[in-house]
């Protein structure tokens, strides 16, 4: 363990009659270990789903002549977070979803549904 001592001042204007600030001197114990800090910040990781839902909320745009920024503004939101969505970078809540479903007028079966390929 090691000391650290840390200065405090009390804030307060002088004024005439009354004593000048103080100054507190506190002692504090510090154990020093070898633990890794902890990370503060989540990552944020993108799930299979949260690309099915923002590819077919591309299309859905692309098929109703609607572009990602006339969206964002419906929404109240930034173009940007759209843009993370359609691209499959950020995933995208279920109220935000049904917001957006409500605004572009289609089914909630829509957005999850991925895609079929012909083979």
């Amino acid at each position: 363990m090691s000391n650290v001592f840390f200065l405090h001042q009390e804030i307060r204007r002088p004024t005439p009659g009354k004593p000048a600030p103080v100054l507190f001197i506190e002692r504090r114990h510090v154990m020093r270990t070898n633990a890794k800090p902890v990370i503060q910040k989540q990552e944020r990781t993108i799930t299979q789903c949260g690309e099915v839902i923002g590819k077919n909320l591309q299309r859905i745009l692309d098929r109703q002549g609607v572009s990602q920024s006339e969206l964002a503004r419906m929404l109240g939101t930034q173009a940007t977070v759209i843009c993370e969505i359609c691209n499959g970078k950020r995933n995208v809540s279920i109220n935000r979803l049904d917001k957006i479903r409500a605004l572009l007028g289609v089914d909630c079966y829509e957005f999850p549904m991925p895609t079929i390929k012909p083979e």
